[in-house]
């Protein structure tokens, strides 16, 4: 059985690298008549920006009493509150204001909903009464005081999921994958276009209470032509490595979805994968470039985590899941750097922007 499971991967890995082949022939640079001409080559900025919900969600996994439940769901959504995203975003929207990118892939960008009991929990528009915390629209506003314009080109939902809490509110939360395109821009220099989004099929799934809770992740992507080249843009936010198989399995939907295209490709994320992981040496087998390596060789570059409350003094980063990967003969990468890992970044009370730092990168499409 195990031989017969290790000959359908090994099969689809090889229609894989063929269509891969056929992808890379076709997305070629076209032969010119004229040897000495040379074609000019435009830049594009690209940043992965984790925002951090706030708090762990393991303290919910094993609530069994509806009053178990209530206490917990209190507790975390207290210390979402106190990590202070609001201002949090305003050392962030100082990153993207600093390093300018093109377009910026959020992970971790929930809308929270929290209303009293009796009211409806999935109401669209949310009801009156309700309080609307959203990280998106927040990181926008702190982006706008600043004289700098994003708009969301792409979002895709994921965990979505509604639960009461002891203080008499039922919380909604639902988790969201963004990509942010700079608006500064005139369309000749970006456009963006055939913007998709899809939540895996392959998702881990928790109890919570007599509730099953599947654990959706995705991706987000954009096709975007920039100072004349094309490039697709895909974010995404993988499974955590601890659960190897679904995050492998999420891996096969985006290499067999979104990154097979002819185009040049750039995928940034959190993927959950460490250098040394087999995930990690899969995306390099299938021909996928990680920008960090090829600037840094010697420099680990680690973007995961800081403390759950945010509040260490010293920088617990010690992980490098934060990645900007490429796909593509025609792109060359022209500098890339980590953003929120330094403690002068962190904001008047002591906490860092996020749990994770942030990467930034400038790279050439010829």
């Amino acid at each position: 059985m195990e031989s017969s499971k290790c000959r359908v991967i090994l099969s689809t890995r090889l229609v894989y690298q063929f269509v891969l082949l056929i992808a890379l022939v076709a997305s070629a640079s076209p032969v010119h008549s004229d040897s000495s001409a040379v074609a000019p080559k435009a830049s594009i900025t690209v940043m992965s920006r984790n925002l951090y919900v706030g708090a762990s969600f393991n303290p919910l996994v094993g609530a069994e009493t509806p009053n178990d439940i209530l206490e917990r769901v209190a507790m975390v959504y207290g210390k979402i509150l106190s990590s202070q995203f609001p201002r949090r975003a305003e050392a962030i929207a100082d990153e993207i204001v600093g390093k300018q990118p093109d377009l910026v892939g959020l992970q971790e960008a929930p809308l929270l909903v929290v209303h009293p009991l009796g009211e409806p929990s999935v109401a669209n528009p949310p009801q009156p009464t309700a309080i609307v915390i959203d990280y998106v629209q927040i990181l926008l506003d702190a982006l706008e005081r600043r004289g700098a314009h994003y708009t969301v080109a792409a979002i895709v939902n994921n965990t979505d999921v509604t639960a009461p809490s002891s203080t008499g509110d039922m919380i909604r939360l639902i988790e969201r994958g963004v990509i942010l395109v700079n608006t500064d821009l005139p369309p000749d220099e970006l456009h963006v276009s055939n913007s998709q989004a899809k939540n895996f099929h392959a998702r881990f799934t928790v109890q919570l209470g007599d509730t099953k809770v599947p654990l959706l992740r995705g991706w987000c992507s954009v096709d975007v032509t920039v100072r004349g080249r094309s490039v697709r843009i895909v974010s995404t936010h993988l499974e955590e490595e601890l659960i190897a198989s679904i995050q492998f399995a999420q891996a096969e939907e985006l290499l067999a979805g979104p990154l097979l295209t002819n185009r040049p490709v750039i995928s940034l994320g959190d993927f959950n994968a460490s250098g040394d992981s087999t995930l990690y040496e899969n995306f390099l087998e299938f021909g996928f470039q990680d920008a960090w390596s090829l600037v840094h060789p010697h420099d680990p570059g680690f973007s995961c985590c800081q403390a759950e409350d945010l509040l260490n003094p010293t920088s617990q980063l010690s992980a490098r899941i934060d990645r900007i990967l490429f796909r593509s003969s025609r792109i060359r990468v022209e500098d890339v750097q980590l953003v929120g890992n330094s403690p002068s970044d962190r904001i008047p009370s002591g906490q860092w922007p996020s749990d994770h730092a942030g990467i930034v990168g400038r790279l050439s499409i010829q």
